[in-house]
């Protein structure tokens, strides 16, 4: 089989080029806060985070919103991330800056 003709590029091209009537999607949907019903939830769910108590396990919380505050999270391939998926990210996140704070994850980008 030959080389596409350049009738057929222009049709894949076309097809490729966003318009005015195929926008993409937005990235990322807001992120919802941590509520006190959703934190218990992902604390009961989380053998790690249980680990975190008192003054540690509230940090780890605003932590964790900040990050959704503050970033965005997506799934490949059109899939959708539920809200609890979302907050259970974010605790994980916050783990590793749990004593820095969230511009830590923004060093890089200075």
């Amino acid at each position: 089989m030959g080389a596409p003709s350049s009738a057929r590029w222009r049709r894949i091209l076309s097809a490729l080029t966003p318009d005015e009537h195929h926008a993409p999607p937005p990235l990322s949907r807001p992120n919802p806060p941590i509520d006190d019903t959703a934190w218990e939830h992902l604390r009961a769910h989380s053998p790690l985070l249980r680990t975190f108590l008192g003054d540690d396990a509230a940090r780890l919380r605003e932590r964790a919103d900040a990050f959704l505050r503050t970033k965005g999270i997506d799934a490949a391939g059109g899939a959708v991330v539920a809200d609890r998926e979302r907050q259970l990210i974010a605790a994980l996140a916050a783990i590793p800056i749990l004593g820095l704070g969230i511009d830590w994850y923004d060093a890089g980008t200075r």
